[in-house]
């Protein structure tokens, strides 16, 4: 029943496409397709999704990123002739793709943004697409980016093609291997490309959740949490208003962000008390700076 419920949700998501990069075993529950297909594919042991959009807000992403892409986009792309009788070069600024490469590729972009993003496509999902417009001639009239998320690979008897879902349309578009530029990242089957950010997401993943729980500590003024309780041989219970007394007090002196109030003491007022610590102590902290220099360096 199983089965047949995933192979009919499996017919319609692979209604547009064949490729190799999305076959799923129904008889492994930890395929990747599956994963890709019901959304979870970015899960860590970190409780955090990690995807492409959202490791960039990792420090060490964003400015590897940065590197590398605005290294690329300021290059200046041309094409080249050999000279007569030499193994030199020199630009041939005469030639049709000159102008698309060097300087506007497309009506929306020039060519520092263009080759920018399709370097940062790369280094986030392991490829960048982009499609090649061509005159009734043949000749290339532009070359526009494409989002890499939207794209399926297909191989059919040897013959590859490309499918590309427009956002807010609903069926796709189909490319031959002619009409779309693609720039892979490593590749261990020659189609489906690694992506980094899907090999290193459970280090990003502790990168991510490192600060959210470091802010969580400074914001508490660097105290762990708590729990009050009566102590050891008291038979004493709390009721609500107890309960909410009580913690009205610890949050009072405790649970704020003002460091004039982190030295405070709290005088609970209640005999035979016990305070339990919870959490990271400020003598733990510095190993979670150590395991958050690991993605940093």
């Amino acid at each position: 029943m199983i089965e047949r419920l995933l192979k009919s949700v499996l017919a319609a998501h692979q209604a547009w496409t064949e490729s190799r990069a999305q076959t799923v075993n129904l008889g492994h529950p930890g395929d990747p397709g599956l994963a890709t297909l019901f959304g979870s594919d970015g899960d860590t042991a970190a409780g955090v999704s990690v995807n492409a959009g959202n490791a960039m807000q990792v420090v060490a992403v964003q400015a590897c990123v940065r590197l590398t892409s605005g290294t690329m986009g300021s290059m200046s792309m041309g094409v080249y002739r050999r000279k007569a009788g030499s193994r030199d070069r020199e630009l041939d600024t005469s030639h049709p793709l000159y102008a698309i490469l060097h300087d506007q590729p497309n009506d929306s972009e020039d060519s520092m943004t263009l080759w920018e993003g399709t370097q940062a496509h790369e280094e986030l999902r392991g490829n960048a697409f982009s499609h090649i417009t061509r005159n009734g001639a043949g000749d290339v009239l532009s070359l526009r980016r494409l989002n890499p998320d939207r794209m399926k690979i297909i191989r059919r008897g040897g013959i590859k093609s490309y499918s590309y879902l427009e956002q807010g349309v609903s069926n796709p578009r189909a490319f031959r291997a002619d009409e779309i530029y693609r720039l892979m990242g490593l590749s261990l089957d020659g189609i489906a490309c690694l992506s980094r950010i899907a090999q290193a997401r459970e280090s990003l993943g502790l990168a991510m959740q490192l600060p959210r729980y470091g802010g969580s500590v400074f914001a508490n003024g660097g105290r762990p949490s708590a729990i009050i309780t009566p102590a050891p041989g008291s038979t004493k219970e709390f009721d609500k208003p107890t309960r909410d007394r009580l913690q009205e007090q610890w949050k009072e002196a405790y649970a704020n962000s003002d460091p004039d109030s982190w030295q405070k003491t709290v005088f609970l007022q209640r005999d035979r008390l016990v305070v339990i610590p919870l959490g990271l102590t400020l003598r733990k902290i510095p190993v979670v700076v150590h395991q958050r220099s690991r993605v940093m360096r």
